[in-house]
Protein backbone atom coordinates (compact mmCIF):
# COMPACT_ATOMS: atom_id res chain seq x y z
CA UNK A 1 0.00 0.00 0.00
CA UNK A 2 1.58 3.76 -0.60
CA UNK A 3 1.85 5.85 2.06
CA UNK A 4 -0.65 8.21 0.55
CA UNK A 5 -3.19 5.77 0.32
CA UNK A 6 -2.38 4.28 4.02
CA UNK A 7 -2.78 7.92 5.15
CA UNK A 8 -6.21 9.02 3.35
CA UNK A 9 -7.25 5.81 4.79
CA UNK A 10 -6.44 6.57 8.49
CA UNK A 11 -7.66 10.40 7.97
CA UNK A 12 -11.40 8.92 6.24
CA UNK A 13 -12.00 6.40 8.73
CA UNK A 14 -11.69 9.23 11.53
CA UNK A 15 -13.59 12.14 10.05
CA UNK A 16 -16.40 10.11 8.65
CA UNK A 17 -16.47 8.25 12.20
CA UNK A 18 -16.56 11.67 14.10
CA UNK A 19 -19.33 12.56 12.21
CA UNK A 20 -21.70 9.78 13.43
CA UNK A 21 -20.91 8.62 17.04
CA UNK A 22 -22.23 10.23 19.77
CA UNK A 23 -19.43 10.06 22.13
CA UNK A 24 -15.79 12.14 20.99
CA UNK A 25 -13.19 10.44 19.89
CA UNK A 26 -10.18 10.22 22.08
CA UNK A 27 -6.89 10.96 19.98
CA UNK A 28 -3.73 8.80 20.89
CA UNK A 29 -2.53 8.96 17.14
CA UNK A 30 -1.46 12.80 15.99
CA UNK A 31 -2.78 13.99 19.32
CA UNK A 32 -0.76 16.86 20.52
CA UNK A 33 -0.65 17.32 24.27
CA UNK A 34 -3.91 19.06 25.87
CA UNK A 35 -3.29 22.64 27.10
CA UNK A 36 -5.07 21.70 30.97
CA UNK A 37 -2.08 18.73 31.16
CA UNK A 38 0.80 20.50 29.22
CA UNK A 39 0.67 23.90 29.47
CA UNK A 40 1.94 26.27 26.27
CA UNK A 41 4.80 28.15 28.52
CA UNK A 42 3.21 31.48 30.04
CA UNK A 43 5.21 34.34 28.15
CA UNK A 44 4.21 32.54 24.56
CA UNK A 45 0.19 32.88 25.50
CA UNK A 46 1.23 36.51 27.19
CA UNK A 47 2.90 37.63 24.28
CA UNK A 48 0.41 36.72 21.62
CA UNK A 49 -2.54 38.19 23.86
CA UNK A 50 -0.43 41.45 23.99
CA UNK A 51 -0.42 41.38 20.38
CA UNK A 52 -3.53 40.99 20.01
CA UNK A 53 -4.32 43.96 22.29
CA UNK A 54 -2.17 45.78 20.20
CA UNK A 55 -3.98 45.40 16.98
CA UNK A 56 -1.12 43.44 15.05
CA UNK A 57 -3.30 41.60 13.81
CA UNK A 58 -3.68 43.81 11.08
CA UNK A 59 -0.30 44.20 10.13
CA UNK A 60 1.80 41.96 7.69
CA UNK A 61 5.29 40.55 8.72
CA UNK A 62 8.07 40.68 5.91
CA UNK A 63 7.68 36.82 4.20
CA UNK A 64 10.84 35.87 5.85
CA UNK A 65 10.32 36.63 9.08
CA UNK A 66 11.12 40.55 11.07
CA UNK A 67 15.02 40.47 11.17
CA UNK A 68 14.75 40.86 15.25
CA UNK A 69 12.92 37.74 15.53
CA UNK A 70 15.51 35.74 12.69
CA UNK A 71 18.53 37.43 15.01
CA UNK A 72 17.16 35.84 17.65
CA UNK A 73 16.38 32.50 16.58
CA UNK A 74 19.81 32.50 15.43
CA UNK A 75 21.90 33.53 18.87
CA UNK A 76 19.27 29.97 19.98
CA UNK A 77 20.59 27.45 17.16
CA UNK A 78 24.32 29.22 17.45
CA UNK A 79 24.13 28.32 21.46
CA UNK A 80 23.46 24.69 20.71
CA UNK A 81 26.11 23.94 18.05
CA UNK A 82 29.68 22.59 19.05
CA UNK A 83 32.58 24.52 19.97
CA UNK A 84 34.30 23.62 16.80
CA UNK A 85 31.55 24.37 14.60
CA UNK A 86 31.15 27.82 12.13
CA UNK A 87 28.15 29.99 13.18
CA UNK A 88 25.31 30.81 11.63
CA UNK A 89 24.57 34.10 10.55
CA UNK A 90 20.38 35.75 10.79
CA UNK A 91 20.86 35.69 6.53
CA UNK A 92 21.05 31.64 7.16
CA UNK A 93 17.06 31.82 8.93
CA UNK A 94 13.94 31.85 7.43
CA UNK A 95 10.40 31.77 9.27
CA UNK A 96 8.19 28.78 7.32
CA UNK A 97 4.36 27.87 7.62
CA UNK A 98 5.42 24.47 9.12
CA UNK A 99 7.75 21.58 8.80
CA UNK A 100 5.63 19.88 5.72
CA UNK A 101 5.05 22.73 3.72
CA UNK A 102 8.66 24.03 4.17
CA UNK A 103 9.68 20.28 3.15
CA UNK A 104 7.68 20.34 0.24
CA UNK A 105 9.04 24.17 -0.87
CA UNK A 106 12.93 23.04 -0.73
CA UNK A 107 11.97 19.78 -2.84
CA UNK A 108 10.24 22.63 -5.36
CA UNK A 109 13.27 24.20 -5.46
CA UNK A 110 15.96 21.93 -5.51
CA UNK A 111 14.36 19.08 -7.68
CA UNK A 112 12.70 18.51 -10.45
CA UNK A 113 10.06 15.67 -11.21
CA UNK A 114 11.42 12.07 -11.10
CA UNK A 115 14.59 12.97 -9.33
CA UNK A 116 15.97 9.97 -6.56
CA UNK A 117 15.28 10.79 -3.06
CA UNK A 118 16.77 8.79 -0.64
CA UNK A 119 15.04 8.38 2.48
CA UNK A 120 14.07 5.76 5.22
CA UNK A 121 11.87 2.90 4.60
CA UNK A 122 9.79 3.79 7.99
CA UNK A 123 9.17 7.33 8.10
CA UNK A 124 6.92 9.95 8.46
CA UNK A 125 3.95 9.66 6.11
CA UNK A 126 3.59 13.43 4.87
CA UNK A 127 7.11 13.85 4.20
CA UNK A 128 7.67 10.47 2.40
CA UNK A 129 3.90 10.30 0.50
CA UNK A 130 5.49 13.65 -1.04
CA UNK A 131 8.67 11.95 -2.19
CA UNK A 132 6.61 8.64 -3.35
CA UNK A 133 3.95 11.02 -5.65
CA UNK A 134 6.15 13.61 -7.17
CA UNK A 135 10.07 11.83 -7.36
CA UNK A 136 11.92 8.38 -7.12
CA UNK A 137 12.36 7.26 -3.99
CA UNK A 138 15.17 5.45 -2.68
CA UNK A 139 13.72 3.75 0.64
CA UNK A 140 16.89 2.08 2.79
CA UNK A 141 16.66 -0.03 6.23
CA UNK A 142 17.34 0.60 9.72
CA UNK A 143 18.67 -1.97 10.90
CA UNK A 144 17.17 -2.91 14.20
CA UNK A 145 15.54 0.69 14.42
CA UNK A 146 18.92 2.22 14.38
CA UNK A 147 21.02 3.67 10.83
CA UNK A 148 23.49 1.52 9.50
CA UNK A 149 25.43 3.16 7.15
CA UNK A 150 26.30 0.19 4.76
CA UNK A 151 23.07 -0.07 4.28
CA UNK A 152 22.52 3.85 3.52
CA UNK A 153 25.86 3.65 0.67
CA UNK A 154 23.55 1.05 -0.83
CA UNK A 155 20.96 3.21 -2.17
CA UNK A 156 22.46 6.32 -3.30
CA UNK A 157 23.56 6.44 -6.86
CA UNK A 158 24.64 9.39 -9.31
CA UNK A 159 21.03 10.10 -9.86
CA UNK A 160 20.58 11.30 -6.33
CA UNK A 161 19.54 14.47 -5.65
CA UNK A 162 18.44 14.62 -1.77
CA UNK A 163 18.55 12.40 1.59
CA UNK A 164 15.89 13.49 4.06
CA UNK A 165 15.64 12.33 7.49
CA UNK A 166 13.78 12.92 10.59
CA UNK A 167 16.34 13.62 13.89
CA UNK A 168 14.87 11.75 15.77
CA UNK A 169 13.40 9.38 13.07
CA UNK A 170 9.65 9.28 12.92
CA UNK A 171 7.61 6.98 14.64
CA UNK A 172 10.81 5.80 16.29
CA UNK A 173 12.23 8.80 18.41
CA UNK A 174 15.39 7.01 17.89
CA UNK A 175 18.41 9.74 16.98
CA UNK A 176 21.15 9.25 14.63
CA UNK A 177 24.30 9.70 16.93
CA UNK A 178 27.01 12.56 15.75
CA UNK A 179 29.34 10.29 14.79
CA UNK A 180 27.11 8.88 11.81
CA UNK A 181 25.72 12.30 11.04
CA UNK A 182 29.15 13.37 10.86
CA UNK A 183 30.13 10.85 8.11
CA UNK A 184 26.99 10.99 6.49
CA UNK A 185 27.51 14.73 5.63
CA UNK A 186 30.86 14.23 4.64
CA UNK A 187 29.82 11.36 2.25
CA UNK A 188 26.93 13.19 0.53
CA UNK A 189 29.21 16.87 0.25
CA UNK A 190 31.65 14.84 -2.00
CA UNK A 191 28.89 13.63 -3.99
CA UNK A 192 27.29 17.76 -4.13
CA UNK A 193 23.83 16.07 -2.69
CA UNK A 194 21.54 17.72 -0.33
CA UNK A 195 21.22 16.82 2.99
CA UNK A 196 17.44 17.88 4.16
CA UNK A 197 16.59 17.14 8.01
CA UNK A 198 13.17 17.27 9.53
CA UNK A 199 13.87 18.16 13.21
CA UNK A 200 10.20 18.35 14.42
CA UNK A 201 10.97 15.72 16.98
CA UNK A 202 13.24 17.18 18.69
CA UNK A 203 12.50 18.01 21.65
CA UNK A 204 11.38 16.40 25.35
CA UNK A 205 14.71 14.35 25.13
CA UNK A 206 14.57 11.09 27.64
CA UNK A 207 17.85 11.70 28.71
CA UNK A 208 20.40 14.55 27.67
CA UNK A 209 22.12 13.49 24.12
CA UNK A 210 23.85 15.74 21.96
CA UNK A 211 23.71 14.90 18.23
CA UNK A 212 25.03 17.67 16.33
CA UNK A 213 28.42 17.26 14.49
CA UNK A 214 30.55 20.13 13.97
CA UNK A 215 29.93 19.67 10.06
CA UNK A 216 26.15 20.64 10.24
CA UNK A 217 26.59 24.10 8.89
CA UNK A 218 28.28 22.64 5.40
CA UNK A 219 26.46 24.50 2.56
CA UNK A 220 24.52 20.80 1.26
CA UNK A 221 22.78 20.50 4.84
CA UNK A 222 19.30 21.89 4.96
CA UNK A 223 17.39 21.91 8.44
CA UNK A 224 13.97 22.52 9.47
CA UNK A 225 12.55 23.32 12.48
CA UNK A 226 9.08 23.21 14.29
CA UNK A 227 7.31 25.13 16.93
CA UNK A 228 4.28 22.23 17.10
CA UNK A 229 6.27 20.10 19.80
CA UNK A 230 8.10 21.47 22.12
CA UNK A 231 5.42 24.71 22.55
CA UNK A 232 2.70 22.93 22.15
CA UNK A 233 1.69 25.73 19.03
CA UNK A 234 0.84 23.31 16.81
CA UNK A 235 -2.23 25.58 15.84
CA UNK A 236 -0.14 28.27 14.74
CA UNK A 237 1.28 26.72 11.64
CA UNK A 238 4.84 28.55 12.29
CA UNK A 239 8.53 27.27 12.37
CA UNK A 240 11.93 28.16 10.82
CA UNK A 241 14.26 26.92 7.82
CA UNK A 242 17.88 27.23 8.43
CA UNK A 243 20.23 26.92 5.23
CA UNK A 244 22.96 28.34 3.32
CA UNK A 245 22.48 32.05 2.82
CA UNK A 246 22.07 31.44 -1.35
CA UNK A 247 20.01 28.84 -0.81
CA UNK A 248 17.53 30.94 1.61
CA UNK A 249 17.77 34.49 -0.64
CA UNK A 250 16.22 31.88 -3.25
CA UNK A 251 13.73 30.34 -1.18
CA UNK A 252 11.99 34.02 -0.33
CA UNK A 253 11.88 35.11 -3.85
CA UNK A 254 9.42 32.76 -3.94
CA UNK A 255 7.98 32.59 -0.90
CA UNK A 256 5.45 36.03 -1.15
CA UNK A 257 3.92 33.97 -4.46
CA UNK A 258 3.33 31.10 -2.86
CA UNK A 259 3.28 31.37 1.16
CA UNK A 260 2.33 35.00 1.37
CA UNK A 261 3.10 36.93 5.19
CA UNK A 262 3.69 34.30 8.48
CA UNK A 263 1.33 35.17 11.44
CA UNK A 264 2.16 38.53 13.35
CA UNK A 265 0.50 37.26 16.53
CA UNK A 266 2.98 34.45 16.60
CA UNK A 267 6.03 35.78 15.24
CA UNK A 268 5.58 38.79 18.49
CA UNK A 269 5.25 35.39 20.66
CA UNK A 270 8.18 33.57 19.19
CA UNK A 271 10.58 36.18 19.50
CA UNK A 272 9.76 37.11 23.10
CA UNK A 273 10.65 33.01 23.36
CA UNK A 274 13.75 33.08 21.92
CA UNK A 275 14.87 36.27 23.79
CA UNK A 276 13.91 35.11 27.17
CA UNK A 277 15.39 31.89 26.69
CA UNK A 278 19.32 34.18 26.50
CA UNK A 279 17.73 36.85 29.34
CA UNK A 280 16.01 35.23 31.60
CA UNK A 281 13.57 37.83 32.87
CA UNK A 282 10.73 35.30 33.65
CA UNK A 283 11.76 32.03 35.29
CA UNK A 284 8.18 30.81 34.76
CA UNK A 285 8.72 30.40 31.29
CA UNK A 286 11.98 27.72 31.84
CA UNK A 287 10.16 26.53 34.65
CA UNK A 288 6.90 25.74 32.81
CA UNK A 289 9.01 23.98 29.93
CA UNK A 290 10.87 21.97 32.72
CA UNK A 291 7.27 20.86 34.30
CA UNK A 292 5.88 19.76 31.24
CA UNK A 293 9.02 17.96 30.39
CA UNK A 294 8.49 16.01 32.98
CA UNK A 295 5.03 15.45 32.88
CA UNK A 296 5.94 13.96 29.69
CA UNK A 297 8.31 11.01 31.09
CA UNK A 298 5.58 10.33 33.65
CA UNK A 299 3.38 10.11 31.35
CA UNK A 300 5.81 7.76 29.35
CA UNK A 301 6.58 5.72 32.33
CA UNK A 302 2.83 4.95 32.93
CA UNK A 303 2.23 3.75 29.23
CA UNK A 304 5.33 2.05 29.41
CA UNK A 305 4.28 -0.25 32.75
CA UNK A 306 0.88 -0.68 31.63
CA UNK A 307 1.83 -2.35 28.31
CA UNK A 308 4.54 -4.47 30.31
CA UNK A 309 1.78 -5.36 32.82
CA UNK A 310 -1.07 -6.30 30.12
CA UNK A 311 1.51 -8.14 28.03
CA UNK A 312 0.07 -6.61 24.43
CA UNK A 313 3.33 -6.05 23.11
CA UNK A 314 5.77 -8.18 21.00
CA UNK A 315 8.15 -5.65 20.88
CA UNK A 316 8.11 -2.04 21.99
CA UNK A 317 11.33 1.06 20.74
CA UNK A 318 11.71 3.06 23.42
CA UNK A 319 12.19 6.45 22.23
CA UNK A 320 14.73 9.04 22.70
CA UNK A 321 12.67 12.08 22.74
CA UNK A 322 9.10 13.55 22.08
CA UNK A 323 6.03 11.93 22.89
CA UNK A 324 4.89 9.26 20.33
CA UNK A 325 5.59 4.78 21.43
CA UNK A 326 5.64 2.75 18.43
CA UNK A 327 4.87 -0.84 19.75
CA UNK A 328 4.13 -4.35 17.93
CA UNK A 329 1.10 -5.84 19.52
CA UNK A 330 0.59 -9.17 20.22
CA UNK A 331 -1.94 -9.71 17.16
CA UNK A 332 -2.67 -11.33 14.02
CA UNK A 333 -4.49 -8.57 12.63
CA UNK A 334 -2.63 -6.10 9.93
CA UNK A 335 -2.04 -2.76 11.51
CA UNK A 336 -4.64 -1.22 9.78
CA UNK A 337 -7.45 -3.74 11.03
CA UNK A 338 -6.27 -3.27 14.69
CA UNK A 339 -7.01 0.72 14.11
CA UNK A 340 -10.76 -0.18 12.54
CA UNK A 341 -11.19 -2.24 15.14
CA UNK A 342 -10.05 -0.40 18.17
CA UNK A 343 -11.13 3.17 16.82
CA UNK A 344 -14.81 1.52 16.13
CA UNK A 345 -15.18 -0.65 19.00
CA UNK A 346 -13.94 1.71 21.88
CA UNK A 347 -13.42 4.88 20.25
CA UNK A 348 -9.59 5.09 20.28
CA UNK A 349 -7.42 6.77 17.92
CA UNK A 350 -3.87 5.20 17.27
CA UNK A 351 -1.61 5.30 14.12
CA UNK A 352 -1.42 2.24 12.28
CA UNK A 353 2.16 1.03 11.03
CA UNK A 354 1.11 1.32 7.24
CA UNK A 355 0.90 4.96 7.37
CA UNK A 356 4.81 5.05 8.19
CA UNK A 357 5.75 2.65 5.73
CA UNK A 358 5.54 -0.83 7.87
CA UNK A 359 4.23 -3.62 6.26
CA UNK A 360 0.71 -4.30 6.44
CA UNK A 361 0.87 -8.16 8.03
CA UNK A 362 2.61 -6.70 10.86
CA UNK A 363 0.03 -5.17 13.13
CA UNK A 364 2.40 -1.47 14.49
CA UNK A 365 0.82 1.34 16.05
CA UNK A 366 2.27 4.53 17.41
CA UNK A 367 0.98 5.87 20.27
CA UNK A 368 0.99 9.46 21.70
CA UNK A 369 1.84 9.38 25.09
CA UNK A 370 1.42 12.80 25.90
CA UNK A 371 -1.92 12.20 27.91
CA UNK A 372 -3.19 11.95 31.83
CA UNK A 373 -2.25 8.75 33.13
CA UNK A 374 -5.41 7.09 33.76
CA UNK A 375 -6.13 7.51 30.29
CA UNK A 376 -3.16 5.62 28.92
CA UNK A 377 -4.05 2.82 31.32
CA UNK A 378 -7.54 2.73 30.23
CA UNK A 379 -6.34 2.72 26.19
CA UNK A 380 -4.13 -0.23 26.66
CA UNK A 381 -6.89 -2.16 28.49
CA UNK A 382 -9.09 -1.12 25.45
CA UNK A 383 -6.05 -2.30 23.41
CA UNK A 384 -5.93 -5.73 24.81
CA UNK A 385 -9.83 -6.34 24.53
CA UNK A 386 -9.00 -6.06 20.49
CA UNK A 387 -6.13 -8.58 20.35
Amino acid sequence: MKRIEAFHHFWDTINNLSRIRTEPLHDFGMGMPPTSLFPTPSLLTHSMKTALDHGDYSLYMPARGPLDCLKEICRFENARLPQKCSKYGPDSFALNSGAIRAFARICEHILNLGDEVAFPSTSYFSLSSLVEERYTPRPFEFRDFNFDFASFKKVITESTKLVWLCQPNNPTGLYISDSDFLKIIEYLNERKIWLLLDESCDNFQMEAKSWIPPNITSQNVIRIKSFAKDLNLAGIRLGYTIADPALISALNYMTPILDGNPPTIAIRAITAHFHELFCGADQNHNIQYELNHKKIQESFNSLKVAIVKADVAKEIVFPEACYYLLVKLKSDKSSDQFFLDLINNTGNIVVPGTVFGYPIDECWVRICFARETFSLEKLVLDIKSQL
